[in-house]
């Protein structure tokens, strides 16, 4: 939704995310918002069945179909992608005017559409995406051969890569060897989404392999996308399992030796309740079209908690 009052709702909330968490570090925090392009979904299956039996392709985000689940919703509509930059110039022009917040807002966004990205990567001998000022590669199109990260490698703004349980460390010196040859400090983050069960054992390894590398690396925690849960066909998320991986990451990091460098969340002002506290309450709540995201005041409570382990 681009309408400058939501746009200006969603900024008040960053801002106060960004102001409590730097008043209780004291550290200056950087204000990332996940704006101005995240329009698209990236999916493991291109198909999906319905109750009938009926098979059509999965919802890609508004950038590309519909939610509604038919076949003429589900059809690839190439004007979506123009009205997807549309809407990101809105918001754009909506943020410039918006400069009160006490914070430089940078707008960023996944790498995925590659019919989006490539028209919007501007330069001559120096390349630069000015679809956002971050752009982030996928756990699911983080691979050396795919477009994302060859594209990516391509373009001087900084980028991020999500990283899951899959990632060897090999995976990760060939990555910075491809994304940041000249180990530039701030070109590149690495985003873990472990889960909050394999958070020590899987990101440990990866990270005391980086800290001896010295490869100059931000590292950043996603504590949602690896706490995905199913209630029937429904997606939900628990905020313990949030607090879990989050206590998780910064710990390990600690015992690595590198610094843990800032959440990626998703979230929404809208008084909506796709997260919970435990399973006997998520049956009675409202289920998101996409994926599960924190409201206000559990945004708020997750920031807190990660200073809280910050500051121990």
């Amino acid at each position: 939704m681009a309408s400058p009052q939501h746009v200006a709702q969603r900024l008040s909330l960053y801002g106060r995310m960004a102001s409590h968490l730097s008043a209780r570090t004291g550290r200056k925090v950087i204000l990332l918002t996940r704006m101005a392009g995240q329009h698209a979904k990236p999916r493991s299956y291109s198909a999906e069945v319905l109750p009938d039996g009926a098979e059509i392709p999965v919802y890609r985000g508004d950038a590309i179909n519909s939610l509604d689940a038919t076949a003429a919703g589900r059809r690839a509509d190439p004007w979506r992608l123009l009205t997807s930059y549309d809407r990101s110039r809105d918001t754009l022009e909506h943020l410039r005017s918006l400069r009160d917040s006490g914070h430089r807002i940078f707008v960023s966004h996944e790498a995925l559409i590659r019919d989006f990205e490539e028209p919007m990567t501007r330069g001559g001998d120096l390349l630069y995406s000015a679809s956002g000022h971050l752009l982030w590669i996928g756990e699911r199109t983080r691979q050396l051969g795919d477009w994302h990260i060859r594209w990516a490698s391509s373009i001087a703004n900084p980028v991020g890569v999500k990283i899951g349980p899959t990632t060897t460390p090999y995976d990760l010196t060939d990555l910075i060897r491809t994304l940041s040859p000249g180990r530039e400090p701030g070109r590149l983050s690495l985003i873990s989404r472990m889960g909050a069960a394999g958070t020590c054992d899987l990101l440990g390894p990866l990270a005391r392999g980086m800290a001896q590398s010295r490869a100059p690396i931000l590292w950043q925690c996603d504590p949602m996308h690896g706490n995905t849960r199913k209630l029937g066909d429904t997606k939900l998320r628990l905020l313990p399992d949030l607090r879990a991986e989050i206590t998780a990451f910064v710990r390990t990091m600690r015992q690595a030796g590198c610094h843990p460098g800032g959440l990626h969340l998703e979230v929404t002002p809208d008084k909506v309740r796709e997260c919970h506290e435990n399973l006997s309450t998520a049956s009675n709540d409202s289920w998101p079209p996409c994926d599960p995201r924190l409201n206000a005041d559990q945004a708020m409570s997750i920031v807190d908690h990660f200073a809280n382990e910050v500051c121990n």
